[in-house]
């Protein structure tokens, strides 16, 4: 696989391959592909660094490219239907399965035209925060006892001096503390860790 960060700004999708080939670059350093296809970046059309960064990626055997902060290109200046055609087209000419990862955000990009959001994605699918572990089920949403089980796994890397065992209060006070934000519960274990 291949990490990359979507650009806060430049040029949509130009950008994600302009920070492919740099990747590339810095995992393999011998190679001097940063040297080699970004020396004249500016003169150099979107489709034919493209296609560099996507014979690259089939010289080094990338079975999937992972693109994160993909509501960064919510910030250009280009028309949302028009960075999801060149997305769909980066996915058919990149040959290999792409992952796109950001906030809310991203789906005004992703979500433009439901046709090609499934193309580029597979579909869509938003993590919001989880229900309480005594909550009752609704239709569609993760199982009530998500929460728990989320929290127990998460509550044995506890670095305390006197580890606490979990129960039902302390499931109260984590859940009204995060309101099941999972990032918020991590946070806060890192942060009690660190405090301890």
């Amino acid at each position: 696989y291949l990490y990359v960060d979507m650009r806060s700004s430049g040029n949509s999708v130009k950008a994600l391959v302009i920070s492919i080939i740099q990747q590339l670059d810095r995992l393999l350093p011998a190679h001097g592909y940063a040297r080699m296809y970004l020396k004249d970046v500016s003169r150099t059309s979107s489709d034919a660094l493209m296609m560099d960064a996507a014979r690259l990626m089939h010289i080094h055997r990338v079975g999937l490219l992972v693109c994160d902060e993909v509501q960064n290109l919510a910030n250009h200046a280009k028309g949302a239907q028009q960075v999801m055609t060149e997305l769909v087209t980066m996915c058919n000419e990149m040959k290999s399965a792409i992952l796109f990862v950001g906030t809310l955000k991203a789906t005004k990009i992703l979500g433009v035209d439901l046709r090609q959001a499934r193309r580029a994605t597979g579909g869509l699918s938003i993590w919001d925060r989880l229900p309480r572990y005594d909550a009752p089920p609704r239709n569609g949403e993760p199982a009530a006892s998500d929460w728990a089980e989320f929290v127990s796994v998460l509550w044995r890397f506890q670095w305390v001096r006197t580890p606490l065992r979990l129960n039902d209060d302390i499931l109260d006070l984590v859940y009204d503390c995060t309101q099941g934000i999972l990032d918020l519960a991590i946070l806060g274990q890192q942060r009690q860790a660190i405090l301890d």
